[in-house]
């Protein structure tokens, strides 16, 4: 099972529901799935954390990532109750998204016909970005503070376990997601031309309506080709065959004379 962010776990746990099974086979298996998600989304130890699930206990690994100081781990409980306050504030319906704007103070026409810039979560997380809200929500979800609302049409609500952390009466710590630095866009400029390959392309864009006005090349063919005209050269310094035809025609209709053996 691979899981990807909320629409997955959301979904999984639809699957779950939608079963013919026994409400207590139902129960063991959202338990086994929370385990899962809480392995992914765990602030300690990962071999604790999995331990703890067969009931037994263990020293920190010290090997994980999260031991290794990867993770960045931090009590989250006031930001969580921002979250569950939100939910539970907008009638517990909608999803990390319309959550994420409620946070963040992001006005929207949906927003303003439902009355919600008016609540007093709105704008309360505006110390966050959307992502950093939707990364937490997820975690929320995870954990089991949030479940699905609805299974037609998503959204969020809050548990029992939701509920004690929305009213001080549990904690939770919450990591944050690593922020991969964005990578220097490198530049895909063609290289320049020299004088012949100019003439070449202009003479394709003004003297040419269709591909076989130039003898078949189409246009980034001609750039591409212009370009390594070196490479056209046969074994004996010539181009022969279709090849050397089309090269032909096209040249001449242009007006442009031929190099690299093509006579």
């Amino acid at each position: 099972m691979t899981l990807y962010g909320l629409d997955d776990m959301a979904f999984r746990r639809r699957q779950i529901d939608q079963k013919e099974l026994p409400e207590e086979r139902r129960r063991v298996e959202h338990a086994r799935f929370s385990a899962l998600a809480t392995l992914c989304e765990a602030p300690s130890c990962r071999r604790q954390t999995l331990l703890a699930y067969f009931d037994e206990e263990s020293p920190a690994c010290g090997r994980c990532d999260v031991c290794l100081g990867k993770v960045a781990v931090r009590d989250g409980t006031v930001e969580a109750q921002k979250v569950l306050s939100a939910a539970a504030r907008t009638g517990q319906r909608f999803g990390a998204a319309y959550l994420a704007d409620i946070l963040t103070g992001a006005a929207s026409e949906t927003i303003a016909r439902n009355g919600h810039d008016s609540i007093k979560t709105f704008g309360a997380g505006k110390e966050h970005s959307k992502t950093v809200w939707s990364s937490l929500i997820r975690q929320l979800f995870a954990v089991g503070a949030l479940e699905s609302a609805s299974a037609e049409h998503g959204g969020f609500a809050l548990t029992p376990k939701g509920e004690e952390i929305l009213f001080g009466r549990e904690k939770v710590a919450l990591r944050d997601d690593p922020i991969k630095p964005r990578e220097p866009r490198v530049s895909r400029d063609a290289p320049a031309l020299d004088a012949v390959e100019d003439g070449l392309l202009a003479a394709d864009r003004h003297g040419r309506k269709t591909p076989r006005d130039a003898g078949g090349l189409a246009p980034c063919s001609w750039r591409r080709r212009a370009q390594d005209r070196p490479l056209w050269r046969g074994v004996s310094g010539g181009v022969g065959g279709g090849a050397a035809v089309r090269w032909r025609t096209a040249s001449q209709n242009f007006n442009i004379a031929p190099r690299h053996g093509v006579e």
